[in-house]
């Protein structure tokens, strides 16, 4: 049960049954990137209750993307799931995550709404049932008591975000009316989202400060959210100075940070520059990052704690007095696996979301949640490994398939040919384990987004790019992506050959068009090629050329080769009118497939990507590319303007020497003989 153990750091015996009832030791359980999983709630119902149990000074929080990642997401705007279980099963405080902002501010507003008046509703019903009946003279009637709103007990865990930039965002003519809804929501929910912005959670004698960060890279992750922030490093040094300022007798200052960790490029590691910066913070729980982090990281007088993703694990971290002051005791990872019974009160609660999502929202594709599509045999990449390496992928090929036969079907006598379908590594959320693919596993792999039509699933849109520029996706997936992991490129007709040795920008050659047959079809530089891709997907390969600064040039156009403005004019449409999400394409492909498997190409590459690992000089300068042509160009005229020069040096001082004779020794290189 207990994956890893700080032993240097554990307190001999049974040290959190020891101090039951005390605050000397205080206990926090946490989460990050739960993204939708809410069917461990019931293993963390049991597990915060023992904690609970054990030691009264127990706390639960959590560090934003709780939401979108599985089929419970499709009814976070109207029955908000997660936050409402959150609440159920204890957590005391979570933050925003750049997920929370998928189906944009608008969206967020509506889960945070839906959220406050689903749990009002249930505490006033619960208010009323317990508090005695009052005698109406008029209507000779026992009525339901006058709701006491500070007597509520509203289950909602606490919202804490301290670095939104209200003042920015409204002021933006293009952000105000939507940053000013979400304000209202936040009001609504009673979340603390205002500037430098804490609360004080008190229990079991133990009393913690607590604030909220969303990190730089986060803010990155969310193009849609409408919302500015501020930097976060010097949000939270004013925000632990109000605390300092304003509180007696703090025993923790806790953020929640939605910034992450990284441990390949500590120049980005957004929370360890976060502990490094400010002083005073005594835990950060670490979200965004998705990290699993076996020992704490200990920086200064920080502790920074992260636990993995969708609810694997349930993170421990105790503190215990010391001299007056508390000190990092313990920390601990637990597996909320099989060993730890379900809470079977949370268990049905939740079961209840699921039976809500599948009527509501699979219904209308006519799916149910479990509804088994195929059968697998395929060992396809763990969602994990997905996408960290270079190379063709039988997972992403899979995708990409879909797409195609998703346009196919949708658009039916009217097809017009897909020559490229295009999935990035960034929107694949899940995997396929051996055994049964069903309708929630397939959302699942697919989950993000929202339409123009306001449903959630990312449509597949239509787009139109040049041979030319079709090449430079070949580029982008194989140079760029080696930086940008998320940009890693999964194509369905294209094919190329890559080095990853060769000059960046200049790995991939042997660009070609590959039909259904296999055969590839040589690519015309001025043509135009339809692609397909998601709504997502397609507005970021429009962003290339402006983050590239102009470098690779890729411009997204109508069948027309107009330049698109808006991609939501572009999505592609079923026989009713509806948008043709990404996860159906796949979900109907698979559901396609004779005799209900999974057909055997996809337990192996399909030639799409072809690797050359050569490292000789044949192999650095064949076939070099337009920008790689452009750029000899421009060395061998650098060097042909170097050497005019020094031949005009060499002709000026020869004939400053002329009839001299020799030259003195030191200058011999320049010596008439």
């Amino acid at each position: 049960m207990i994956l890893c153990t700080v032993c240097a750091f554990m307190i001999p015996g049974n040290a959190f049954g020891a101090t039951a009832g005390s605050s000397d030791t205080i206990t926090i359980a946490f989460t990050h990137d739960m993204h939708s999983h809410m069917e461990k709630f019931a293993k963390i119902s049991t597990e915060i209750k023992r904690l609970k149990k054990e030691n009264k000074a127990t706390f639960l929080f959590d560090a934003g993307d709780f939401s979108m990642g599985t089929p419970y997401q499709t009814i976070s705007m109207t029955d908000a799931g997660e936050l409402y279980m959150m609440g159920q099963v204890g957590y005391d405080a979570t933050t925003l995550g750049n997920h929370e902002f998928d189906y944009r501010s608008q969206g967020l507003a509506e889960m945070l709404t839906s959220a406050a008046e689903k749990a009002r509703a249930e505490a006033v019903e619960k208010y009323q049932a317990e508090t005695e009946r009052v005698w109406n003279p008029k209507t000779l009637r026992w009525d339901p008591a006058p709701v006491v709103e500070s007597e509520l007990d509203i289950r909602l865990p606490e919202l804490v975000i301290s670095n939104i930039d209200w003042d920015g965002t409204i002021a933006d003519k293009e952000l105000k009316s939507n940053g000013l809804n979400l304000q209202t929501a936040l009001e609504k929910y009673g979340a603390h989202a205002s500037q430098n912005d804490y609360i004080v959670i008190k229990r079991g004698g133990a009393r913690i400060a607590l604030f909220g960060i969303f990190g730089k890279e986060a803010s990155d992750y969310a193009p849609e959210s409408g919302t500015l922030f501020l930097d976060g490093v010097e949000t939270a040094k004013a925000t632990v100075e109000a605390i300092k300022k304003n509180e007696k007798d703090i025993d923790l200052i806790v953020c929640l940070s939605h910034s992450g960790t990284n441990a390949s490029d500590p120049d980005n590691s957004e929370d360890e520059i976060l502990a490094k910066e400010v002083d005073g913070i005594d835990l950060i729980i670490s979200g965004h990052s998705h990290t699993f982090l076996a020992e704490p990281i200990t920086i200064g007088d920080t502790v920074i704690a992260s636990c993995g993703q969708y609810n694997t694990n349930l993170g421990e971290i105790s503190f215990k007095k010391v001299d007056g002051k508390y000190e990092l005791a313990g920390y601990s990872l637990t597996a909320l696996d099989d060993s730890i019974r379900d809470n079977s009160k949370t268990a049905e609660q939740v079961d209840e979301f699921k039976k809500v999502a599948s009527r509501k929202y699979f219904g209308k594709y006519g799916y149910k949640w479990d509804q088994v599509l195929a059968e697998c045999d395929v060992d396809f990449t763990d969602i994990d490994s997905f996408g960290t390496e270079q190379g063709e992928d039988p997972l992403g090929n899979l995708i990409a398939d879909s797409y195609i036969y998703g346009v196919r079907q949708a658009e039916g006598d009217d097809y017009e040919t897909v020559d490229v379908a295009v999935v990035p590594a960034g929107v694949v959320r899940g995997s396929f384990d051996k055994g049964k693919i069903t309708t929630a596993d397939v959302f699942n792999v697919l989950s993000l987004g929202i339409g123009k039509d306001r449903v959630p699933g990312y449509p597949l849109v239509s787009v139109y790019l040049t041979g030319k520029e079709l090449k430079t996706v070949a580029e982008i997936d194989v140079s760029v992506s080696e930086i940008m992991s998320p940009a890693r490129l999964y194509c369905s007709g294209l094919t190329y050959t890559y080095n990853p040795h060769r000059l960046f920008l200049n790995r991939a050659y042997d660009i070609a068009l590959q039909n259904e047959k296999g055969e590839t079809v040589e690519l015309e530089d001025k043509k135009l090629y339809r692609v397909v891709a998601d709504l997502y997907s397609a507005q970021m390969l429009g962003t290339v050329e402006g983050m590239s600064y102009g470098i690779l040039a890729l411009e997204p156009k109508d069948r027309d080769g107009n330049p698109i403005e808006n991609f939501e004019d572009h999505i592609i449409t079923l026989k009713d009118g509806s948008e043709l999400k990404e996860w159906y394409a796949l979900a109907s492909y698979i559901d396609s497939f004779p005799k209900n498997e999974v057909p055997d190409r996809y337990a192996d590459t399909l030639g799409r990507k072809v690797l050359d690992d050569g490292k000789g000089i044949i192999s650095f300068i064949k076939k070099p590319n337009s920008l790689v042509r452009t750029l000899l160009a421009l060395v061998l005229l650098v060097i042909a303007v170097v050497v005019l020069i020094i031949t005009l040096i060499v002709r000026a001082i020869r004939g400053k020497n002329y009839g001299r004779g020799t030259v003195k020794k030191k200058d011999r290189i320049f010596s008439r003989r």
